[in-house]
């Protein structure tokens, strides 16, 4: 099958960027918390209103023009056609069809090699249309984590179009709504019925996601987890529409955030002395405490990028270390760990779905006899 013309090939809360490297290294080594995109993925988002004016077959020719060039495909008026019959095993579809024409609308495609999980998928309501002659709108989303660790939320969207303009306010409000309570970076690809770089509604002001798009269809994303590359018209497609797919390449990416025993996200009390003599600590110096049965635990914090990271712990060996120092993870976890082993490395501590503040505690409380050291902690995809 031929498209009708040619297809060329082609939480806001957090603003950091991409540091550079040597910024990194004097961070270490003055023991700062240093904040590294060292996992970043390029995606390829499609936005694609499939107009209800096509035949199937159009529609097929078209997803089989545009699937080649796109990594997560976010679909609008596909109320009477089943997306998945247009791709193969490569594919994963996300469309409810079995429950009316207004549910049946709005889908994604995702390509199986740029996820390893798709965490939770569903509907939620955009906007009841009223007395409007047009159907509810709703929202299909996917938690999808990528192959880099990050867990992002995808949506697609159809805001009504300009002759119900009075219900698109509270489509954007309740799209605000949603995505104020999702835990993962969004992004939201859409037929908005509006100039989307226009942004009417403030959703930017709102929730912090940047609009980008190509005259009424396009984008919004939160720019804490994605760097925008890129945006293209795909043209020569829906030959009967007047929507041509819009493509955002972007580049997605879990920062690794390490925090030194002096830098400004590490806690202790004065009872945690310092010491510097063990050749295998990481950064100037480290911190350490008798084991006794008291509650007095050394903390570190960072406000992380939402994402699963794997917890990793450094420390000085030695033969009066604890065999049992108790690490207590995010989620409340307790991992106790050798510390006469394995010094001057990296430690895994276990595997942890974070967002906002996170937080990894050692305690002291354990045999008797020995110490346990404090020094550099790893929140990493």
């Amino acid at each position: 099958m031929q498209s009708c013309l040619g297809f060329p090939g082609q939480q806001w809360f957090f603003r950091l960027r991409v540091l550079v490297f040597s910024a990194v290294v004097a961070m270490v080594l003055a023991g700062g918390n240093s904040r590294v995109f060292a996992s970043s993925l390029s995606v390829r988002f499609v936005t694609f209103n499939v107009d209800f004016n096509n035949t199937a077959q159009q529609i097929d020719s078209d997803i089989s023009a545009v699937s080649p060039n796109a990594d997560i495909i976010m679909f609008q008026e596909a109320k009477w056609v089943s997306i998945a019959d247009s791709f193969g095993s490569g594919w994963t579809v996300y469309q409810v069809t079995d429950q009316g024409d207004a549910q049946q609308g709005s889908a994604i495609a995702i390509r199986n090699s740029i996820k390893s999980q798709v965490l939770a998928t569903g509907l939620v309501l955009g906007v009841d249309h009223g007395s409007a002659a047009m159907l509810d709108r709703y929202i299909a989303y996917a938690d999808v984590k990528l192959t880099n660790g990050l867990v992002i939320r995808v949506m697609a969207l159809h805001m009504p179009p300009e002759r119900f303009h009075y219900l698109q306010p509270t489509m954007a409000s309740n799209l605000e709504d949603f995505v104020n309570q999702t835990p993962y970076p969004v992004v939201v690809g859409a037929d908005w019925n509006y100039t989307v770089n226009d942004d009417p509604y403030d959703i930017q002001g709102a929730v912090g996601l940047i609009p980008k798009g190509s005259g009424i269809d396009g984008f919004y994303y939160d720019d804490s987890a994605a760097d925008f590359v890129s945006l293209t018209k795909m043209s020569g497609l829906n030959c009967n529409s007047d929507h041509d797919p819009v493509k955002m390449v972007a580049n997605m990416h879990v920062p690794t955030y390490i925090i030194d025993n002096n830098s400004a996200g590490f806690t202790a009390s004065s009872n945690w002395s310092s010491g510097s003599s063990a050749a295998d600590k990481y950064g100037p110096n480290y911190r350490f405490h008798l084991t006794q049965q008291v509650s007095d635990t050394a903390q570190w914090s960072a406000n992380v990028t939402p994402g699963v990271y794997n917890v990793y712990a450094w420390w000085s060996q030695g033969v009066n270390r604890s065999t049992t120092a108790p690490f207590i993870l995010p989620d409340g976890t307790v991992v106790n760990k050798n510390q006469q082993v394995n010094g001057g490395m990296w430690n895994l501590l276990g595997t942890q779905t974070l967002s906002g503040t996170a937080a990894t505690r050692l305690s002291c409380w354990t045999t008797a006899g020995y110490v346990v050291i404090a020094d550099g902690l790893k929140y990493a995809p």
